[in-house]
């Protein structure tokens, strides 16, 4: 029993090394969609927790959470438009997902998504890993999916990497649907980018960082 367990760690270790490898030289993400004019059933936020949209004095909350970001990019999301959809157990901030309009950055790809006018994207949901598997991440998609109703919007959009299987899942729970690829290719300074649509619905374009803005 003890050999069939260090075979079968040595097995995991050996498909990671060999997943690093692979997605250095090619990465891979679906492009999902949410139309939110389908109302979801109403559901209660896991352990009463408070969902809203962050105001600028909620940055050094935010900071405590993620302190591995610098806090002038966080206040430059804010200050380009780009709002926090923040969760919170009394007053203690448990999570929160970015919510974009126009252009969405997609980093691991080195990209940004030229959104059109009706669509929303998420981006950069994260708990602590002490509430993980909990449902925040999805109460908080349903909390955008409401204010992108109100506010007159048709899709959320997220984008997942293919190996993020537990990322998918949170997606799917909540109703998204693939509606396209991505697919990045780098060898040294050369790469390229490549969309594909699964359907009629076509998907954002994927432009390098930077020439959205004209850079």
């Amino acid at each position: 029993m003890e050999g069939g367990s260090r075979a079968g760690l040595r097995e995991s270790a050996a498909a990671i090394v060999a997943t690093k490898l692979w997605t250095t030289f090619v990465r891979r993400m679906v492009v999902m969609a949410r139309d939110v004019r389908t109302p979801w059933p109403p559901v209660a936020p896991p352990f009463g927790a408070r969902f809203d949209l962050l105001r600028p004095e909620g940055l050094a909350d935010l900071y405590a959470l993620r302190p591995e970001l610098r806090f002038d990019d966080l206040r430059a999301r804010l200050a380009s438009g780009d709002r926090c959809c923040a969760g919170r157990l009394g007053d203690r901030l448990v999570h929160a997902m970015w919510v974009a309009r126009g252009t969405g950055p997609l980093p691991y790809l080195g990209g940004e998504l030229i959104l059109d006018p009706g669509d929303l994207y998420v981006y950069d949901s994260f708990t602590p890993p002490s509430l993980r598997g909990r449902d925040l991440s999805s109460a908080c998609h349903l909390f955008v999916f409401e204010r992108a109703r109100a506010e007159g919007f048709h899709r959320v959009l997220g984008a997942v990497a293919v190996e993020n299987r537990a990322g998918r899942r949170v997606l799917d729970k909540v109703g998204y649907q693939p509606i396209g690829t991505y697919r990045s290719v780098r060898l040294g300074s050369l790469g390229r980018i490549e969309a594909r649509a699964l359907g009629a619905a076509p998907v954002p374009a994927l432009v390098r960082r930077g020439r959205a803005a004209g850079i």
